[in-house]
């Protein structure tokens, strides 16, 4: 009897205490039981950043790498992230609404306006070098598409059947009344279309500008940070609805929103192409965003 009511006092001081070592490892942001934080290239300077950072603050960040896109969200829905900061306003809100998930911004980092470069080898320099019948290629999936083909209608380089859709996809270009055609390729592989000398220009990802040694001085359009269609595309800190609320993981991003070294390395790692928010938008107005865009998502 004795040793029975001491394993069952064992197992309800583990479910009782479930911030202590005995399941968790300690209380979370501990060096026992740190904060996981999903990102993409978890090797840029702005992670060792802000762990440094933190640490100093006594609070352990395990930064978790992902590849690509489209594992981060999941990994934060089933628990195994307390948080992630990969993605924009516009990308959480397509997720949301394609797995009927409630994942939510606490705050915000930056907009990284997508530009269109040119194809010197193909003798274009600047804007006016475009000739009619000209190719430009722009990344194909839904979010950049979007963002590529809303760019050169604001420009005059396409015309569109209806500008009043929210997520443009080419189907939407009219060709006849457009100076050029438009290609659409992985969005890695828009950079180094420029090699093609059939190809005029590409609108390509800050994402993949080093790894193609293109210079962001060199774009020839640029997206405005301020529009309101580019609102959509604030980057942000996300975490479960649930832990919203949360007063270490709002200290977190509280932390990074203030730091001048933080924010200094974001532009750092996106070669002076970031256009820094995180002081514009609070939390509750990020929400609203989103909501706005989970609304027109559904609409559509």
């Amino acid at each position: 009897m004795r040793i029975k009511s001491f394993f069952s006092f064992l197992v309800l001081a583990c479910l009782v205490f479930t911030i202590t070592s005995c399941g968790s490892g300690g209380p979370k942001g501990t060096s026992g039981n740190p904060v996981k934080l999903g990102v993409v290239q978890s090797s840029d300077m702005q992670w060792t950043v802000l762990k440094d950072g933190l640490l100093k603050e006594g609070i352990y960040v395990d930064i978790v790498n992902f590849t690509d896109y489209t594992s981060e969200n999941p990994a934060l829905s089933r628990g195994e992230l307390d948080i992630n900061e990969f993605q924009h306003l516009d990308y959480l809100a397509n997720y949301n609404v394609q797995t009927n998930s409630d994942l939510v911004p606490i705050g915000a980092t930056a907009i990284f306006p997508i530009g269109l470069y040119p194809n010197k080898a193909a003798g274009v320099n600047q804007l006016s070098d475009i000739q009619d019948g000209s190719t430009i290629v722009i990344p194909n999936d839904d979010t950049n598409q979007s963002r590529a083909i809303n760019l050169l209608a604001d420009n005059g380089l396409i015309s569109l059947k209806d500008k009043k859709k929210s997520v443009y996809t080419p189907n939407v270009i009219e060709k006849a009344s457009s100076k050029v055609n438009v290609k659409s390729v992985q969005a890695n592989q828009a950079a180094h279309s420029l090699s093609d000398k059939s190809v005029a220009a590409a609108v390509i990802n800050n994402d993949f500008l080093s790894d193609a040694d293109v210079n962001p001085k060199d774009a020839i359009l640029k997206e405005s940070a301020h529009s309101d269609f580019a609102k959509r595309f604030i980057n942000v800190w996300v975490v479960q609805k649930k832990d919203s609320d949360d007063l270490l993981l709002n200290k977190i991003v509280n932390w990074a929103s203030g730091s001048r070294e933080f924010l200094g390395s974001i532009a750092h790692d996106n070669s002076g192409t970031a256009q820094i928010v995180s002081e514009d938008y609070e939390p509750s107005k990020l929400q609203e965003i989103l909501s706005d865009l989970q609304k027109e998502k559904v609409d559509e």
